[in-house]
């Protein structure tokens, strides 16, 4: 979810654009591309608002725009543990590099 404090943007959600501005509350559900959401500074100041997640230890977004994933996951600490960011060009089977595989 996201709360917009100051300025102005444009927020897609799916296939849809709104124009935003300070007040305005968004909902970010995850879910694939129908829900996929991406905010933008459109106006000629800076565009600040709040973030809230359930900050989940891990998780994975997919970039529809680009093609791309990150998948993540920390301590309960904070500090990243694994972190990638790439796209599914190599796909591996299960076993593949594994010892003894074949038996």
């Amino acid at each position: 979810m996201f709360v917009i404090l100051e300025g102005k943007g444009r927020y897609r959600f799916g296939s849809t654009v709104y124009d935003v501005e300070a007040g305005d509350v968004l909902g970010a559900p995850r879910g694939g591309t129908k829900f996929a959401h991406k905010l933008t500074n459109t106006g000629s100041t800076t565009l600040k608002y709040l973030a809230i997640s359930t900050m989940a230890k891990t998780d994975v977004c997919e970039y529809p725009d680009s093609g791309k994933f990150a998948v993540g996951t920390r301590n309960e600490d904070g500090p990243d543990v694994f972190r990638y960011i790439g796209r599914a060009t190599d796909p591996l089977d299960y076993w593949d590099g594994e010892p003894d595989s074949a038996l």
